[in-house]
């Protein structure tokens, strides 16, 4: 989940031992328009291992790379009077998720993004599924998210704060 790629995916499962799959293509346009964007306009590409071989839990470790390139600001703003020149905004998340059932039907599911250029944990979150009966199963959730906003986004002047939301559910069949 980090943006719409017109591009190619490809995955290999070598024996059956783990799937490795690299995605490569150039983001969606930023404006409605009839042609693709250009590699330089935003890019993104990486690579994803996944396996379930390590202690009966499926495990995968990611990398994604993702680059776009602003749009200009074309006057300058009413009230600064300035024009900005903003950078093109780079992404680099390194991931590891991690899925077990245990005995008795227990699910244990993590997820954590790091972002590489930034040096912070961009997400992560915790799920933990119990079936307390045969048809009722509880649910403990926990979630950490640090949003990342583009400078030339209006949102860019509020200060804003990582977030971290925890949940009990229930779901009753």
């Amino acid at each position: 989940g980090y943006g719409t790629v017109d591009g190619l995916r490809l995955s290999v499962t070598p024996r059956g031992l783990f799937t490795l799959t690299g995605y490569v293509g150039t983001l969606a346009p930023l404006v409605t328009k009839a042609r693709l964007e250009d590699w330089s306009d935003g890019h993104v590409w990486g690579a994803r291992l996944t396996t379930d071989r390590l202690w009966n839990t499926s495990t995968g470790l990611s990398y994604v790379h993702r680059s776009r390139k602003p749009l200009p600001y074309l006057l300058p703003g009413r009230y600064s009077g300035l024009k900005f020149d903003i950078a093109s905004a780079q992404q680099e998340l390194a991931g590891l998720d991690v899925h077990r059932t245990f005995r008795g039907g227990v699910n244990l599911y993590v997820r954590l993004d790091y972002d590489l250029l930034g040096e912070r944990v961009r997400q992560a979150e915790g799920i933990v599924r119990i079936p307390a009966s045969e048809r009722l199963t509880v649910a403990f959730e926990g979630f950490h998210r640090a949003p990342a906003v583009n400078a030339n986004s209006i949102f860019s002047v509020f200060d804003i704060e990582d977030t971290q939301e925890y949940a009990v559910r229930g779901n009753y069949t």
